[in-house]
């Protein structure tokens, strides 16, 4: 519903913020202590990438500094017995680039340090985690310099398969001499099938 808000930051908290748009409306926002350090002194102007969470027993509206800190925030509440307290809690702790690089290194021990995180649970998000929490930046760099290779990477990662894996799969199959003689549309369906061959194997 919302991306996110822009505007004049009236009041930082402790875990939120208020946030004055043109339109004269005030948003109450809860914020990780990650983004509440990176946005300006309150008066100035900014803008926060938004999720707007409404269930049976409440409403609320977080906010974040950058997308890659959203992406965090959202395949946290997709894992078994994390809900978005404790979501924010691990945000305040580390950042979305430090967890990417923790998951892909097999790192229990740096996400078992996170307070609220046990070995146990740090096990359960390398499982649910791994390979799919995507920076920002890798989602816009499309594989071979072509746009629509990204589709392609995006169908298979919805298929299941890790999302850098998935890359590097559709950059290799993607530079072969045959494939790139080919007209666009029976190309991606051949790299496509190419990529799932290699994947698994």
């Amino acid at each position: 519903m919302f991306n996110s808000l822009s505007g004049t930051l009236t009041y930082k908290g402790i875990d939120n913020i208020y946030l004055l748009n043109s339109c004269g409306i005030e948003w109450d926002i809860t914020v990780s202590a990650k983004t509440l350090q990176a946005l300006p002194p309150v008066g100035d102007e900014c803008q926060v990438y938004t999720y707007y969470l409404h269930t049976e027993n409440m409403v609320k509206l977080y906010g974040f500094f950058s997308k890659d800190e959203r992406t965090f925030f959202l395949e946290l509440n997709k894992v078994n017995g994390i809900g978005p307290k404790q979501a924010m809690k691990m945000l305040s702790s580390i950042s979305a680039k430090q967890m990417s690089e923790a998951l892909d290194k097999d790192d229990v021990a740096l996400l078992s340090g996170i307070p609220g995180v046990g070995k146990k649970t740090a096990q359960k998000l390398m499982l649910a985690m791994r390979g799919k929490l995507v920076m920002d930046e890798e989602i816009s760099a499309a594989p071979a310099g072509n746009p629509k290779f990204a589709d392609i990477v995006n169908a298979l990662s919805d298929m299941g398969f890790d999302y850098k894996k998935a890359h590097k799969a559709v950059e290799e199959v993607a530079k072969s001499s045959d494939i790139m003689n080919m007209k666009d549309d029976e190309r991606e369906k051949e790299i496509f099938k190419r990529a799932i061959v290699l994947l698994s194997t």
